[in-house]
């Protein structure tokens, strides 16, 4: 599947559970079926969250590392080119 239809699912699924969640918590009925059927999901969605939220922190370490592999080498770049001026 590709990213732009993986985007459009997602989009999806965020403005039906925002509809849904405004709508019970206005106190309006979902039946049992459905309330069974958000138990049976719950778990999946919590898995598939925290795995993406796992991913977004080791890929966010790694963009800081790099950060900060450049700046070490910008720095020693600089300290060479002030040492030999």
């Amino acid at each position: 599947m590709k990213q732009q239809q993986v985007e459009e699912l997602v989009s999806d699924l965020e403005d039906w559970m925002f509809e849904i969640s405004r709508l019970v918590r206005k106190g309006f009925y979902i039946s049992p079926e459905a309330v069974s059927f958000l138990a049976n999901l719950h778990p999946i969605l919590d898995k598939m969250s925290e795995e993406l939220c796992e991913d977004e922190h080791a890929w966010n370490e790694e963009q800081q590392s790099e950060a900060e592999e450049n700046n070490a080498y910008l720095a020693d770049a600089l300290r060479a080119v002030r040492a030999g001026g």
